[in-house]
């Protein structure tokens, strides 16, 4: 397979202020939403992410790497869930703003979805990964690849901090 960016479906490098109210986004590849560089402010709200070759990708929307500045899901449905993740990056990935809320899971539950995050390591990992931000996970275990700093985050599976990283957020079961 290709890098998860290369082969996105869309590729969002540098981009402020879009906004996807319900639609489709379908592609084949790894990944379908690929981010690269700063990018802001940037909701997928009611959206139905969707594999078209019916085999789940390994994440719905990758960082590879990017400076993501306001990213919003809202109740978004994954059809054929994700492999790794729903989101993921590679190190040095960094989320601010990062609002996840409502329903966000893939429509074929069992075994499909068991991660929201997974970001690989960053070094250091005292680097941030996850600031400012509220996250309902839903039971999915997130694995932020850093340390986490003033967000809130509900209903959460496992957090998973690399050796070193710090995590300062509020949490609920």
């Amino acid at each position: 397979r290709n890098a998860p960016i290369n082969s996105a479906a869309i590729q969002l490098q540098g981009i402020e202020g879009l906004r996807f109210i319900g639609g489709v986004i379908s592609g084949a590849g790894p990944t379908l939403v690929g981010l690269g560089g700063a990018v802001r402010e940037i909701v997928f709200d009611g959206t139905f992410f969707e594999s078209e070759n019916g085999y789940p990708p390994d994440y719905a929307i990758y960082g590879a790497p990017a400076n993501v500045y306001g990213l919003s899901l809202r109740n978004v449905l994954i059809s054929n869930g994700a492999q790794k993740a729903i989101i993921g990056g590679k190190s040095g990935t960094f989320f601010y703003g990062l609002n996840i809320e409502g329903y966000i899971r893939g429509q074929n539950q069992v075994g499909q979805v068991t991660k929201l995050i997974d970001i690989e390591n960053a070094v250091p990992p005292t680097n941030l990964a996850i600031s400012n931000s509220n996250i309902t996970a839903s039971g999915l275990d997130i694995s932020p690849g850093g340390s986490i700093r003033s967000s809130i985050i509900l209903g959460a599976g496992a957090i998973q901090l690399p050796q070193g990283a710090s995590d300062n957020s509020l949490k609920s079961p």
